[in-house]
Order: C-alpha cells, then sequence, then structure tokens
C-alpha cells in the first residue's frame, strides 16, 4: 500500500470512523456532495462531509458561513490528509464507467490513498 504525499500523519482512527459509517448508512452516502438529501429526505454526505459532521461540527452552519473550501480544508486536517491524498479521495466521484463509485470501489481507494487498514472497521 502506499500513501500520496510525504510527512503526512493520517488520523486512522477518523478514517475508519468515517468508513463504518457509510458502511452501515449507504444510503447517506453519496460522494458528489458535501451535504444534500436523499430519498425520504435522508440527510446525505460525501466523505469529507461526513468526516466533518462525525466530528461534531455543524456541517450546514459551516457551508453557510465559510463555503465549501473551508470544509473541504477543515475535513482535510482532522483526517491528517495532505492535500494530494484529499484531491485524490474527496474528488472520487466517478467510478471506471463514469457512475458514482461502489462501496467496495471506495473502500480500495480509502486503503490505496491513505494506507489505513480498513480490516478494524467491519461490522
Amino acid at each position: 500500500m502506499s500513501t500520496v504525499g510525504v510527512n503526512v500523519s493520517v488520523n486512522a482512527e477518523a478514517v475508519r470512523a468515517v468508513w463504518l459509517y457509510i458502511q452501515h448508512f449507504p444510503e447517506r452516502w453519496n460522494q458528489f456532495s458535501y451535504l444534500g438529501h436523499g430519498p425520504g429526505g435522508t440527510p446525505t454526505r460525501c466523505f469529507a462531509g461526513w468526516a466533518v459532521t462525525l466530528a461534531g461540527y455543524d456541517l450546514p452552519a459551516l457551508l453557510a458561513e465559510h463555503g465549501t473550501d473551508h470544509v473541504y480544508e477543515l475535513a482535510r486536517r482532522l483526517l491528517g490528509f495532505s492535500r494530494a491524498m484529499a484531491q485524490r479521495l474527496f474528488t472520487y466521484q466517478y467510478n471506471h464507467l463514469g457512475e458514482h463509485p461502489t462501496l467496495a470501489e471506495f473502500r480500495r481507494k480509502i486503503i490505496h490513498v491513505t494506507g489505513v487498514s480498513l480490516d478494524a472497521a467491519t461490522a
């Protein structure tokens, strides 16, 4: 496994927490948007959006007050990602077929980009 970036201290616990949440509630994951709503008004978030939310921040307020660049940087810092790592993971919105990635594809991407083992983050 190789990570992208140098001198990075990835917060493996936070990465696993976000992955575990997405794995348990896939209907709440939408890699296209920090903040959205799925069928029936179910709140959805991308990986970065869930990182911020699960860390206890009010994502809608942050977006309204500071915009997406602020949320991107906050998520990057919370997860301990380099800029390159954040770019590769946060912007992974399409798989090789031009579709939203599956959970399995996104899991592989997380492992490849971060080097974090997600085996400890299974139910």
